[in-house]
């Protein structure tokens, strides 16, 4: 239960609230805490609306996301590349949008997230107060305990896809897939497959990624039997294990398709 709600009004003054308040929590939008089934524990939580990190900017070959953009931002941002928009449109409800912000999202580090499986594609970069410069995926396997202050993606020299499904447009998402592609015009130069849903956090099928590179994994039907047979998700109430690596090898089977298509 949340006793203590602090508000600091700067980056330097929201750390310090969190040095001097062991296990305190950072508090974007709330969409991840202040709910009855939230994991997150926490008697006091740090407030970021007013420390400034809300700008998309452009610049010096990247786009930069403040850590407190809201997901419905970045639908609404004519700077925000349309895959990432597609990405943050995979949460149904407005309403959510509007508050969820990008930093809590990948703080988060659900296997569900809307975002994270699109911004590894992307080669997002996190960077913290800390100064340090992290992956989505090296950030969400550490202690996620330094604040996002921006999430910096590279200007994009490929092509990016994204698949979702769940049982209902407003339910929790069975898989989530990105699929990334780049090429240098004799060939493809990388490839990156990103999945959530299979276990805890979002993975990089990377045995995938070189295969495809490698020219082995042409043909669809070939691909997606790779991909089904890399995976072991969990059964649980969303699907079956064998109903996870079915679905999973699908999307990322049709990401790829959009992608070598978009390369034409």
């Amino acid at each position: 239960m949340i006793k203590v709600f602090l508000k600091p009004t700067s980056v330097e003054e929201a750390v310090e609230c969190k040095r001097v308040n062991p296990g305190s929590i950072y508090f974007g939008g709330g969409t991840g805490i202040n709910y009855a089934g939230s994991k997150a524990a926490g008697e006091c939580v740090i407030s970021l609306e007013g420390v400034g990190l809300t700008k998309i900017t452009t610049g010096e070959g990247r786009l930069s996301i403040g850590s407190t953009v809201t997901l419905q931002e970045l639908i609404d941002s004519p700077l925000v590349p349309d895959v990432l928009k597609k990405a943050a449109g995979f949460v149904y409800s407005r309403n959510i949008r509007n508050m969820a912000t990008v930093g809590g999202n990948i703080g988060a580090n659900r296997t569900d997230s809307a975002l994270i499986p699109c911004l590894t594609a992307l080669s997002a970069m996190v960077h913290t107060c800390d100064s340090e410069v992290l992956s989505v995926t090296q950030y969400g396997a550490g202690d996620r305990e330094p604040l996002i202050l921006s999430v910096q993606i590279p200007e994009q020299k490929g092509v990016c896809a994204v698949r979702k499904i769940s049982r209902s447009v407003n339910s929790w998402p069975v898989i989530t897939t990105a699929v990334s592609m780049a090429g240098n015009g004799t060939g493809m130069i990388d490839v990156v497959v990103a999945v959530g849903g299979i276990k805890a956090g979002v993975v990089r099928l990377s045995p995938v990624e070189e295969r495809i590179l490698s020219g082995e994994l042409e043909n669809t039907d070939t691909l997606r039997q790779a991909v089904s047979n890399l995976v072991e998700p969990v059964s649980d109430r969303l699907g079956s294990c064998d109903y996870k690596k079915y679905i999973c090898g699908v999307l990322v089977a049709d990401c790829v398709a959009e992608c070598r298509e978009g390369m034409k």
